[in-house]
């Protein structure tokens, strides 16, 4: 078998906020949190430890709101705020980065969601950007050995590990494979939408255009 679930939580966006998408701001966020808390370690982050941020750092995200009465956590306001900044500015990654390849770490990952009849090939890096629209956005680790991170804000957490075969040759199959299998486990549908990779970019440890705003 090419993938072996290692571990998963949930997350569900709509639990989150009351204010549409924010599945954006979220991703870019995690991203540049995740790069901040690489910053103290001697030695690389693994797919454990950003596994561990990114639970922890959704949890903090959850207590920030009350969505029942639309309100924020006193002493949150600029946690969430800079989240649904992050949201308004970036919706569209703009600045061409360099394309996932193995041990290139923190990644944002443009998805496409939709309902999974007549998708055809899950894999819809492979398509045109035409026939899979971008309309979502996760987050994917790939660091030193073979297991791999992926968030997906719709659905939550998972670590696989994966190697290559004729049925998941690249990472991006990989992805969308762990994507699907989230879907079919924690979506509020159950499956019957999945999200696909339509464009994955790397953020570069010198490079940080989603940090802080002013």
């Amino acid at each position: 078998m090419s993938i072996q679930e290692l571990r998963s939580f949930r997350c569900r966006q709509f639990e989150l906020q009351t204010q549409g998408g924010f599945c954006c701001g979220i991703s870019v966020a995690l991203a540049t949190h995740l790069l901040e808390c690489g910053e103290g370690f001697s030695h690389p982050l693994s797919a454990v430890h950003v596994f561990d941020y990114v639970q922890e750092y959704m949890g903090a995200v959850r207590v920030s709101g009350n969505i029942l009465e639309d309100t924020t956590t006193p002493g949150f306001q600029h946690f969430r705020q800079r989240i649904f900044n992050l949201q308004s500015r970036h919706r569209i990654i703009k600045n061409p980065m360099k394309p996932f390849v193995r041990g290139c770490g923190v990644v944002l990952l443009a998805l496409s969601v939709a309902k999974t009849r007549g998708r055809g090939n899950n894999c819809a890096y492979l398509k045109s950007p035409d026939y899979y629209p971008k309309n979502h956005m996760g987050i994917a680790f790939y660091g030193t050995g073979d297991e791999i991170f992926i968030f997906d804000p719709n659905t939550g957490g998972m670590i696989i590990r994966w190697n290559e075969d004729s049925i998941t040759p690249t990472v991006i199959h990989a992805l969308d494979c762990a994507l699907l299998r989230m879907y079919k486990m924690y979506d509020r549908m159950q499956g019957i939408r999945t999200a696909n990779v339509v464009m994955p970019q790397m953020i570069a440890d010198n490079y940080l255009p989603f940090g802080d705003y002013t």
